[in-house]
């Protein structure tokens, strides 16, 4: 058994449908869920992201190149689980408390939002 199974096997397990615990799945309100594992860089004490709000809490910045950032968190990231344990109504300082423990990993299961920013087309007929 590896060391991020041991740690995050809940993270990964199979629901009751048979289908992955949310790697990435979408959900009908335009919205999309998906598990990743963060690992912390050896030259920080930093996952690379910050949060705010209560029940629930959400990421409000990741740093660009971070850890966090590389994983695939984005900012306004709604956060439903950490390492397993469901956060959804849970304070903003017990959510800090276990994402910043003493670990290199932390497993989170996030909500976003995948609609699609608007984009101007400007054509010019000559």
């Amino acid at each position: 058994m590896t060391l991020v199974t041991e740690m995050f096997g809940n993270c990964f397990r199979r629901s009751k449908t048979g289908s992955s615990s949310g790697l990435q799945q979408r959900t009908g309100s335009g919205e999309r869920t998906r598990t990743l594992v963060v690992v912390k860089d050896d030259n920080t004490a930093s996952f690379g992201l910050t949060l705010s709000g209560d029940k629930p809490v959400s990421v409000q910045t990741v740093r660009s190149g971070g850890a966090a950032d590389r994983a695939g968190v984005r900012e306004k990231d709604v956060i439903v689980k950490v390492n397993g344990e469901h956060v959804t109504n849970s304070t903003h300082s017990e959510v800090v408390d276990l994402i910043s423990g003493k670990t290199q990993l932390v497993c989170l299961f996030l909500l976003s939002s995948f609609l699609p920013s608007r984009h101007c087309l400007q054509i010019t007929l000559e």
